[in-house]
């Protein structure tokens, strides 16, 4: 039963828009509720995910199930290429905790979700294509704990996290100059090249561990957390494909076969967390701040394992001349995102021994500079705001939220940078009158049973 829990789990691991840059920070209802304001608090086993310290203050064994349904609405605007919405949509969240007393005085836990992720889907037509039209990233985290319990007021936790993280980016690329030509109605010169496009796929992945240190000081009515996430580095490797345009020249199919790749990408950044939390016995509030390393997503290295060249048309009224250009070679895409803050504040009001009422808000920066805001990821700063509430049923636990999260517009008004070819030349085919804007709907339900 418990394999094909955990099967279940990592099957239906999802790709979401939802935090700053690709974290997924919603890992337990409860916490989401109080906006994440969790460290210090950290009473629950989704503590593995916020602060592992705090196991070591749970009664008893403990299992935990957490599902979040996210709803993004992200879309693109521009008074010139009109609208376009990322398909993305309708995306569920599990995860899985469980934790239990080896000793008085050391504890073990074991948790598996998703805490970085992202999807943005475009349609066809959509005009930022042959920069993205459709981004995945899939980073699966399997984490055990240990914690340990020095007196009734303090406890230290260390973890090693191991990820299984997966990458699937789509782009048009503009095959024009590699097509057939048509003569005018009469038969005579000038000649026009067919538009046409066709479409790269890549598909890669790897594993890489890291560790996580945490800390809980409990002395009521005030309590302390902080807890630090180490970075893993992420050497892809996968397959490229094409899907070839019908229009392409005779002889340049094989300018755009399948190629192994390698995608070099830091995918987790370090991170550190810490909150205080006061409690008078009926209203507990907690403030948190979160620093996370995003300047580590520097730029990302491709490389195909065979450089290839195309045949295009040099003429002067007729076709006089065939030169031969690079169609598939290393790319560099620049990130150059940077660190980030995010401020959080929730509560959790105890209205009786068997019912708490939970809300908060939050401030969270965006990683992506304008520079390299692209349509893999409309990233922007955003606000969001949640309210949920939790009951106890014997030794059962029920949690629930519901968050709103309203992001910043997004404008494209510079020469956006996506990639650099091996020349160090760099194209964004959109224009610069158009903005990202959208906003985002969560909820989410905890099932808790403790023996």
């Amino acid at each position: 039963m418990k394999k094909i829990v955990l099967f279940l789990i990592v099957m239906t691991i999802p790709f979401i828009v939802s935090a700053s840059g690709i974290a997924i920070p919603e890992q337990g209802s409860k916490a989401a509720a109080m906006c994440n304001a969790f460290v210090a608090t950290a009473d629950d086993p989704t503590a593995l995910y916020y602060n592992p310290a705090g196991i070591a203050f749970l009664k008893n064994s403990n299992l935990t199930f957490n599902m979040t349904y996210v709803r993004p609405d992200i879309k693109y605007e521009s008074p010139t290429l009109g609208s376009h919405e990322n398909r993305a949509k309708n995306f569920f969240i599990p995860s899985v905790y469980f934790t239990m007393p080896l000793n008085e005085k050391v504890f073990f836990g074991f948790s598996v979700g998703a805490p970085y992720a992202l999807a943005t889907d475009w349609h066809d037509n959509f005009p930022g294509r042959f920069a993205s039209r459709h981004a995945k990233i899939q980073t699966i985290n399997y984490h055990p704990v240990f914690a340990f319990k020095f007196d009734d007021h303090n406890a230290l936790s260390i973890g090693l996290d191991y990820y299984d993280s997966q990458i699937n980016l789509i782009r048009a690329v503009d095959t024009t100059a590699f097509s057939s030509y048509v003569q005018d109605l009469a038969g005579n010169a000038p000649y026009t090249i067919l538009p046409s496009e066709g479409t790269l796929d890549t598909r890669v992945r790897d594993q890489a561990f890291g560790f996580d240190i945490g800390y809980l000081y409990k002395s009521a009515p005030w309590s302390f957390g902080i807890t630090y996430k180490s970075k893993a580095e992420f050497d892809y490797e996968g397959h490229s494909s094409f899907e070839r345009s019908r229009y392409l020249l005779p002889g340049n199919a094989a300018a755009f076969p399948g190629e192994e790749t390698g995608f070099e990408l830091g995918s987790v950044p370090a991170l550190l967390q810490t909150g205080v939390s006061y409690d008078t016995g009926r209203l507990l509030t907690e403030f948190d701040l979160q620093w996370t390393n995003w300047s580590q997503f520097d730029q990302a290295e491709v490389h195909f394992d065979k450089h290839t060249l195309g045949t295009i048309y040099v003429w002067a009224g007729t076709p006089v001349a065939y030169v031969n250009v690079p169609v598939v070679e290393d790319e560099i895409l620049p990130f150059d995102w940077e660190d980030t803050m995010a401020y959080r504040l929730g509560f959790n009001y105890r209205l009786s021994d068997m019912t708490e009422i939970r809300w908060g808000i939050v401030y969270d920066e965006s990683p992506v500079p304008a520079e390299t805001l692209s349509p893999v990821l409309p990233d922007t700063d955003r606000w969001m705001l949640t309210f949920g509430t939790g009951h106890k049923i014997g030794a059962w636990t029920l949690d629930w939220y519901i968050q709103y999260i309203k992001f910043d517009k997004g404008e494209i008004d510079h020469d956006n940078i996506y990639r650099y070819n091996h020349n160090g030349l760099y194209e964004y085919p959109m224009t610069h009158d158009g903005h990202y804007k959208g906003n985002s709907w969560l909820a989410g339900i905890q099932v808790s049973y403790g023996w």
